[in-house]
């Protein structure tokens, strides 16, 4: 019965879209505008009950349960969605129904890994995953004593809309379904993107296509990193942005500035990145309201940034406390985030290493002429492939072959279309008359190079990409809704090269022998890590037998926590344990646990690649003798 109160948020997610759809408004407009405020309702609850250190089973519940009679309840006053869609869908689909059901497939095939594999991704069980955990367990999302700073100053929305399920339902069986929810979503809204774009009814259905064979995005899809997540609230600030670039005749509507604003503010709120692909998005609003002599820019854009700050403002008061700054420290001990150099050169280094990641192929000599194509690149430039100044510290760079992870993997198809369609629209004279396409590319091309321009290189951009690749997906379908053999081609060949993206996932694969569907659960968490399952179940093991329920933990920077909790029966908060950092050397040392009584561990769990651990282990006037050596997990017992 715990885990069917799990559905409740998604319940609420339905109810809202059918109140939008009664109101005349379009489903895909009616869902994307449902999702906009079942965003805020997970926002305003989280850091409202939180405020109070509520964060409770019954608490949750109630504010939910309040949520669904508040809908049912106004049955008047809703106001139509921010659309220039008319109240009904007539799609001619014909021979293109093919398209939709390949893309159904898809989509039900990733939902369905998405339910039945947990959280496995290594960076989810490093710090996504864990400050879920150490939320419920604190009853609120205030900043708590951490190894992971990860865990306190990066946005946390995705995590906060995973707490909702995780705490209803008392475990992790929905927390993948908010990024396959993103996809989903996703889908309706490049649709709709590519119809304020001046798409047909093929274009409509094509958009959807290009988007859900994006490889990388079909990897996150099932799991709980956060990137389809922005990429879909990016997706509707972009369509509520061409919504209001569409009216010309001077008129103002507040209502669009609201849903421009809400989804911004829930993008930036899920991942910092958001900043960056919003800017050009913001720019041509801007542009075009100058152009068109709109009276009231400024008062759109006050709302615009009213809603973004108060919607981050939890999370900004929380960073300003520990860090000082709205958006954290800016780096991860010695690797720094921004460029520490800027300059053309810089520029072109930053953009060619970050489209070469999603042209890996299978054949290692193409690979290596292409990483030798790009070495001579930097040799012309006068320029270090591997300067420091605008390379995450200790990642070189290579041309590597595809892979199906959900950190790694690379793009290559979708990279190629985007080239192809750039060229298709400056060549293309009727194209280029089309001042909104042309407007909508171009802030997507200067999206890139700022993102170029001001992160370093890494070796796993190509999944903070994922954001772009989608909101080119109905840019692509339009330029190409003239050539309907060629776009048929190129579904058919989008849908059959999507076929193993879907079913060998590094992580949670649907065929071959570590399938999701015959794997245990505890197998499935160290799928990224296979060689520590042992260490991890045999020291919780003896953790167990020693009736301890007060865990200290001291972990390094990239130590998966997430594991201890699954094995220590915490996840879901039924509180039977209390795990808490110890030993903090960082910002966040000076926190309070929100223990309501001082932290004394009868056990301490160790899991460090640190070559020297004092034995016995002394903390807080109690020795600790070595109860268990597997590396990297050391376990300790108080005597």
């Amino acid at each position: 019965m715990r885990i069917v109160l799990g559905t409740v948020p998604f319940l609420v997610l339905i109810l809202l879209s059918w109140k939008f759809h009664q109101r005349g408004g379009s489903w895909r407009a009616s869902i994307l505008s449902a999702a906009v405020v079942w965003g805020v309702a997970v926002t305003v609850i989280t850091e409202g009950l939180s405020s109070l250190r509520l964060l409770s089973f019954w608490w949750v519940l109630a504010a939910w349960l309040a949520v669904a009679v508040a809908v049912l309840a106004m049955d008047h006053g809703w106001d139509r969605p921010a659309t220039c869609d008319g109240p009904t869908e007539a799609w001619r689909v014909g021979r293109w129904w093919l398209a939709l059901a390949g893309s159904a497939v898809i989509l039900l095939a990733t939902g369905f890994i998405a339910v039945v594999a947990p959280p496995n991704t290594w960076d989810s069980l490093v710090y996504h995953m864990p400050r879920v955990a150490h939320w419920i367990q604190n009853g609120a999302v205030a900043h708590y004593p951490t190894h992971i700073p990860k865990q306190l100053y990066l946005a946390p929305w995705a995590e906060f809309a995973i707490l909702q399920a995780q705490i209803l339902s008392g475990g992790d069986r929905f927390a993948n379904l908010i990024q396959w929810l993103a996809m989903l979503g996703s889908l309706l809204g490049v649709s709709l993107i590519a119809r304020q774009l001046g798409g047909n009814a093929r274009s409509q259905i094509v958009a959807p296509v290009i988007c859900v064979t994006i490889p990388m995005g079909i990897l996150q899809a099932s799991g709980t990193q956060n990137d389809y997540v922005v990429a879909f609230w990016l997706v509707c600030f972009a369509y509520y942005a061409c919504v209001f670039t569409k009216h010309e005749d001077g008129l103002w509507d507040a209502r669009k500035a609201w849903w421009m604003g809400a989804s911004l503010g829930m993008a930036v709120l899920t991942k910092a990145t958001a900043y960056i692909f919003s800017v050009p998005f913001l720019t041509w609003i801007i542009l075009d309201s100058v152009w068109h002599r709109r009276k009231h820019l400024w008062r759109t854009l006050g709302i615009v940034a009213l809603a973004v700050l108060i919607l981050n403002m939890g999370h900004y008061l929380r960073n300003m406390g520990v860090y000082g700054s709205l958006l954290g420290p800016g780096r991860e001990g010695p690797f720094v985030y921004a460029n520490e150099a800027f300059g053309p050169s810089a520029l072109i280094s930053n953009a060619v290493r970050n489209i070469v990641l999603h042209l890996g192929t299978p054949e290692e000599r193409v690979n290596a002429s292409l990483e030798s194509g790009v070495r001579w690149l930097h040799a012309q430039l006068r320029a270090d492939i591997n300067d420091p100044k605008t390379t995450w510290l200790h990642s070189p760079f290579h041309v590597t072959p595809p892979r199906a992870h959900d950190g790694l993997a690379g793009n290559l198809v979708h990279s190629m279309l985007i080239a192809v369609s750039c060229a298709m629209l400056l060549r293309g004279r009727a194209l280029r008359r089309r001042a909104d396409l042309l407007a909508y590319a171009a802030a997507l091309v200067a999206a890139f190079l700022l993102f170029s321009s001001y992160l370093k290189w890494q070796p796993w951009h190509s999944r903070l990409h994922l954001p772009l690749f989608v909101l080119w997906s109905p840019c692509i379908a339009v330029i190409w809704e003239s050539y309907r053999r060629m776009t048929g081609i190129l579904v058919a060949l989008l849908l059959v090269l999507s076929v193993p993206w879907v079913v060998y996932n590094n992580s949670r694969p649907l065929l071959g022998p570590d399938t999701v569907l015959s794997s245990s659960r505890v197998d499935q968490y160290f799928s990224d890590r296979t060689g520590l399952r042992e260490p991890y179940v045999t020291a919780m093991r003896e953790l167990r037998d020693t009736g301890c329920s007060r865990i200290g933990l001291w972990i390094g920077g990239d130590g998966g926590e997430y594991p201890v909790w699954i094995l220590a029966g915490q996840a879901g908060g039924e509180r039977q344990a209390r795990i808490e950092h110890i030993n903090v050397k960082n910002e966040s040392a000076h926190l309070r646990s929100h223990a309501r009584d001082s932290f004394d561990p009868c056990a301490i769990l160790v899991i460090t690649d640190l070559p020297s651990i004092p034995v016995p282990f002394p903390f807080n006037g109690s020795v600790y003798r070595l109860r268990l050596r597997a590396p990297p997990v050391v376990l300790f017992v108080r005597e």
